[in-house]
């Protein structure tokens, strides 16, 4: 226990440089000796005016004050109320009574729904820290010398933002009801039967932008009903709502006890299939608002990162929640995303680098990702897969999938012909690297890998099936590859006509008539050793020069020709389709320029 004690006890020395505070959503006071200086039952107390003003900061900054005190309650509040009037109100869920203070701080965590290690306790005597420690385990402790610090604390906090986080008090506001909705509770033998009564309605709003900061900070605070333990900036956050894959959404909640305001954000990528982001504020914990919510999405994948303290159950509904239909905002972007200029990325990790670069537009990006089965899916950016995603019947592409198990519908399906673009980046050099393959009884076409490597060539198969070859993660066996062979005929790279084809349709039909800014592969070959980019820039070479000829005639393609920025070996990484830091922010200031020009012309 005494480790436990050590390794959390905050003291005035241990304070400096450290960060203990960010953790900080609850501080616990301890009253006589410590908030004031005397002891209440023996007479006159005197309180530091500094005291009283951090409590009011803390509060200010979304941080919450509470009393674990053996003490008269009555006394204690009335007190409070002497030395400054409604500063009684700053404190909630209170235990003023004569019972030991780590079953006093355990119930007080166990009814606000918060964590011992998102908790600060402050007492002057050494045994009930010990005490609060064991009994919760992860508690932050600390003597009364570390007011001083902790003052010092949320002075700076203040500074550094210009402004107190929560001045209106609203956090404040909310646990002054869940205390009141704790009350209520009690006079309920069914827990369910109070869910009823308590006539909980959601309302799901897909307009986020506005909402972004609140977003922002559930994100980056939230902990037990964080699903994906997703951490993301505000400026990955931006991107992320923008991203038309992305279905994103916060969660705003009231009963009859008040309005909880945003308690819950989720991200739904639509190309993955799975949640980048899924979580809800520790203040709904037991209203099954998550629950709700997961139904109400039709149990998507989440890929739960533990620990959590409310497990989602697939096929279970919520049926004490009714939602607020009226007032949900239908999935139409907000004006301030109209406005910005609508960009869609698409290829390989070539665009993916070059994405942290454009700021101000609606970037879409459709890479190559890790599917919710562990291997990587890249088809979605090869000419022929486009074609034949926007123009094969699903039962047919369904079938040839069923004899390619290593591909996926994903390979096949794009936004190009859904949504609108000004802007349509789009790289070349999967139809320059990758192996295509035609089906032997549909005629069908499918991509994978490197063209250096003929999966239907039997001395590949060991390569593919150990790793040695780059098999995109796929477990491959050799019952896979010879069901392969017997199906499909390697052709080689996408034939020079069957190209052009496909970027006649892509900009004849991506709706919006966008502009296409054209990725072409590099023309000095890579030095190293990497089999898998072997003998490329040749390859590159020639169907450069197709593309030029193919664009010379149409007003809405732009070409920007990665040779132009390679200038010796120290620019590629590790292959000649991977390059420099340096390249790829000079492909993106190209990129800028070209989107920039079309925004000018409007």
């Amino acid at each position: 226990m005494g480790i436990e004690v050590l390794n959390k006890h905050i003291t005035a020395e241990g304070m400096i440089g450290e960060s203990y505070f960010d953790k900080i959503k609850l501080v616990i006071w301890d009253m006589d000796e410590t908030f004031w200086k005397g002891t209440l039952s023996e007479g006159d107390i005197s309180c530091p005016e500094e005291n009283i003003l951090l409590v009011k900061l803390l509060t200010a900054n979304g941080i919450i004050n509470s009393i674990s005190s053996k003490n008269d309650a009555s006394s204690v509040m009335n007190k409070l109320e002497d030395l400054e009037s409604g500063l009684s109100e700053y404190f909630v869920f209170n235990n003023i009574n004569w019972d030991e203070k780590g079953s006093q701080i355990a119930d007080k965590l166990s009814r606000m729904k918060l964590r011992a290690e998102n908790t600060l306790f402050i007492d002057d005597n050494h045994r009930n820290l010990e005490e609060a420690v064991y009994a919760n385990p992860g508690l932050f402790t600390g003597g009364p010398e570390i007011v001083l610090e902790l003052q010092k604390y949320i002075v700076e906090v203040i500074e550094k933002n210009g402004s107190a986080k929560d001045p209106e008090n609203t956090r404040l506001a909310h646990y002054h009801m869940l205390e009141e909705k704790d009350e209520a509770k009690k006079e309920y033998s069914s827990n369910e039967q109070f869910l009823y009564d308590s006539q909980i309605v959601v309302d799901i709003n897909f307009d986020c932008m506005p909402q972004l900061d609140r977003i922002l900070e559930l994100v980056e605070r939230t902990n037990q009903l964080n699903y994906t333990k997703h951490r993301s900036s505000k400026n990955e956050l931006e991107k992320a709502i923008l991203n038309d894959w992305n279905r994103c959404a916060y969660v705003s909640v009231k009963d009859k006890f008040g309005d909880y305001g945003i308690v819950g954000f989720f991200c739904y990528n639509r190309f993955e299939k799975k949640m980048v982001h899924f979580l809800f504020s520790c203040r709904v914990m037991g209203m099954g608002i998550e629950q709700y919510v997961y139904s109400r999405m039709n149990y998507p994948y989440v890929d739960i990162v533990e620990p959590v303290a409310v497990k989602l159950e697939v096929d279970k509904t919520v049926d004490w929640i009714s939602e607020d239909y009226n007032k949900t905002v239908s999935e139409q972007l907000s004006d301030r995303i109209n406005n910005r200029v609508r960009i869609l990325l698409k290829g390989p990790c070539d665009l993916s680098a070059i994405e942290q670069y454009l700021i101000g537009g609606a970037v879409t990006g459709e890479f190559n990702f890790v599917n919710t089965d562990g291997y990587i899916t890249t088809g979605q950016n090869h000419s022929v897969h486009i074609f034949e995603g926007a123009n094969v019947p699903e039962e047919e592409l369904r079938l040839m999938l069923a004899d390619a198990p290593f591909l996926r519908h994903e390979d096949f399906d794009t936004i190009m012909f859904k949504k609108e673009y000004q802007i349509v980046c789009y790289s070349l050099l999967p139809d320059c690297h990758a192996g295509l393959y035609q089906h032997k009884e549909s005629g069908l076409y499918a991509s994978f890998g490197s063209v250096n490597f003929d999966l239907t060539d039997q001395r590949n198969w060991g390569g593919y099936i150990d790793g040695s070859i780059p098999n995109h993660f796929y477990p491959f066996s050799e019952q896979t590859c010879r069901k392969f062979s017997e199906n499909w005929e390697f052709i080689g790279t996408t034939p020079d006509d069957m190209l052009l084809f496909n970027l006649e349709y892509m900009y004849e039909n991506a709706l919006g008539n966008p502009t296409f800014i054209f990725l072409l592969g590099s023309e000095m070959e890579y030095e190293g050793d990497n089999p898998e980019f072997a003998n490329h820039a040749q390859r590159h070479k020639r169907v450069n020069e197709l593309i030029k000829q193919f664009a010379s005639d149409k007003h809405r393609i732009k070409i920007v020709n990665l040779s132009d920025y390679i200038h010796s070996q120290d620019d590629y990484e590790d292959g000649i389709n991977h390059f420099s830091r340096r390249v790829y922010y000079d492909l993106a200031t190209k990129v800028v320029e070209y989107i920039n020009e079309k925004v000018s012309k409007g």
